[in-house]
């Protein structure tokens, strides 16, 4: 019995363990809870347990909105027909009348200028009345092509210039590609034959699969675009700017002479000076330093720059941390930086410079210009001269 007692002693006398030092799997697991349960203490994270919900809460409409998909950048952008430019209206309400009968009267709206009348359809069958109505009027007009009758022009290289065109058709039309047209390049000064096609094919929607052709003819070949034309088309038929012979219904004017006759009908002597059509100048109309060609090429450099000017610019990550990218920046109070050894290795250049080479452009092609105008007259007038001398030997 002292036994015993000593040993409830020196139990009492020993510190309480706590239940989380105690293992699940010993036995004496449930008494130790039971003398937990004993003691009252606060729980230091009972207030991360009460925040939880509202975090979760709140994160919760988030993720709901950003599962649900954004259906207004989804929707196709519909592809109108190429306008229609008439010249020389006369009556403008019986025209539209005219269109109302053919094609209804909330299928097309109009726009004047200066110098046309602007017809804008909404679908491609009211376009192809449109103008076949103005085919049968004889109506004098202008327009472009349409989008589906557009076919797909790809660039063949590395194919033998003697290859037959047929066979080119046949090998891509085996592949499943509906071949149009195939035109062998040739060099624009030697006018020899290119080891290299253009081949115009019906667009459809594996039009992709042709750049992955490798081999055509047991020959290794690459198939890309082919490079798109700076310069602003020129029509043949009335030697006007900004569209082509295909789809002109003007009169014709000469490039040579500038009288209304096809280009091909003209019988002007090669001793007679060149007239333009378009300025009446003594150069032929398609002579790229014309005053109406030089006009209509500044309009439209100013127009492509002011397009790249307004474009955004391209998304950069982590610029602001970037020191070198801080500094060059421009200043708040919009002081022109300094022209420095960065900004010429990395393409920039200072505003001031531009501005200065800008306006030196401008003062050259004014001159130039000016220069033009005073030389051309000097020189049809020595051309009558010589002509006249020539003809006054010849007679002696």
């Amino acid at each position: 019995m002292g036994l015993v007692k000593n040993n409830e002693d020196k139990n009492k006398n020993k510190r309480n363990l706590s239940t989380s030092s105690t293992p699940p799997q010993s036995p004496s697991y449930s008494a130790c809870i039971k003398k937990a349960k004993s003691f009252v203490t606060p729980n230091r994270f009972s207030v991360l347990s009460v925040d939880e919900p509202t975090i979760e809460n709140s994160i919760t409409p988030d993720n709901q909105n950003q599962e649900q998909p954004n259906t207004t950048n989804n929707t196709p952008k519909t592809i109108l027909p190429p306008p229609i430019f008439i010249k020389g209206v006369l009556n403008y309400i019986g025209l539209l009348d005219q269109f109302k009968q053919i094609i209804g009267p909330n299928t097309f709206s109009c726009k004047s200028t200066s110098t046309h009348l602007k017809i804008q359809t909404d679908t491609p069958d009211n376009y192809r009345k449109i103008i076949h109505l103005l085919k049968e009027i004889n109506a004098q007009y202008h327009t472009y092509q349409l989008q589906s009758d557009k076919p797909l022009r790809v660039v063949i290289r590395n194919l033998h210039p003697s290859t037959p065109e047929s066979d080119i058709t046949t090998a891509l039309e085996e592949i499943g590609h509906t071949v149009r047209n195939v035109i062998n390049v040739k060099h624009h000064q030697t006018k020899m034959s290119l080891p290299m096609f253009f081949v115009d094919i019906d667009p459809n929607e594996s039009d992709s699969d042709i750049f992955s052709i490798t081999s055509i003819l047991h020959t290794k070949v690459k198939i890309e675009e082919p490079h798109k034309k700076r310069q602003i088309p020129q029509c043949q038929n009335c030697q006007s700017y900004g569209h082509t012979r295909s789809y002109c219904a003007y009169p014709p004017i000469c490039v040579k002479c500038g009288e209304n006759h096809p280009s091909s009908t003209c019988i002007k002597p090669p001793d007679v000076p060149a007239k333009c059509g378009l300025c009446q100048g003594a150069h032929p109309a398609n002579y790229k330093g014309c005053t109406i060609y030089q006009s209509i090429s500044r309009k439209h450099n100013n127009n492509t720059s002011s397009k790249k000017a307004h474009q955004p610019p391209p998304p950069s990550h982590n610029n602001t941390a970037n020191p070198e990218y801080q500094q060059q920046q421009p200043s708040p109070d919009n002081t022109p930086r300094s022209r420095t050894y960065a900004n010429v290795t990395e393409g920039h250049q200072s505003p001031n410079l531009n501005t200065h080479k800008n306006s030196n452009e401008i003062s050259l092609l004014k001159f130039l210009d000016e220069f033009k105008s005073i030389i051309s007259p000097l020189i049809s007038l020595l051309t009558t001269v010589l002509s006249n001398l020539i003809n006054t030997i010849n007679a002696k």
